[in-house]
């Protein structure tokens, strides 16, 4: 209805999130404890995004810089319907990272959320029971948006980490929140 196209759903696997459904996963006991929330990016025009892969490459493991490091591999080998194949000599180019997968293992703590829950507290206010760390909102900025002339929108702020988020990486933001005891508290990080 709103003229949107769905890009991806990448899982953030978070392993120190409380369990939850608590209804069905402490009480009743049916379910698993969930352990991942879907971030969904979504387009108003799938020809024209402006994401980059390159901006958000990961640190090759110490395999692949062993790989790399010998020449890459030494052998031949067909997957699937033959649109993959590894030749002699593949992954022996030295790269800038590797892509990062569409999956994000990150805890919800971090130094910004430590500092949001003690500023929050010692003001007398409410602190924010959804918490991220300022690494997802970061990524996403990095990923699709080109500079500081891009404009970041978050309509659900919070304790404003996309705004943290954008204001270190130089770019415009504006942030909203239904409850102003969440920007009192996130106001303090910037």
């Amino acid at each position: 209805r709103l003229g949107l196209a769905l890009m991806d759903r990448v899982p953030w696997v978070n392993y120190s999130k409380p369990p939850a459904p608590t209804w069905w996963a402490c009480v009743n006991r049916v379910q698993l404890a969930v352990a991942y929330e879907h971030q969904l990016w979504f387009t108003n025009d799938p020809a024209r995004v402006r994401s980059d892969n390159r901006r958000v490459l990961e640190e090759h493991s110490a395999r692949h810089r062993q790989l790399m490091a010998a020449g890459g591999e030494n052998r031949i080998a067909v997957y699937g319907d033959g649109a993959y194949k590894v030749r002699e000599t593949s992954f022996s180019r030295e790269t800038s990272g590797r892509l990062p997968r569409n999956i994000m293992e990150r805890g919800h703590s971090c130094a910004d959320t430590r500092a949001y829950r003690q500023n929050a507290k010692s003001m007398g206010l409410p602190t924010h029971g959804a918490m991220l760390p300022t690494s997802l909102p970061e990524f996403w900025i990095k990923f699709l948006t080109e500079g500081e002339d891009d404009l970041v929108v978050d309509p659900f702020g919070g304790t404003v980490r996309t705004g943290l988020a954008a204001e270190r990486l130089g770019r415009r933001w504006l942030v909203t929140e239904w409850i102003r005891e969440y920007l009192q508290g996130a106001s303090t990080l910037f």
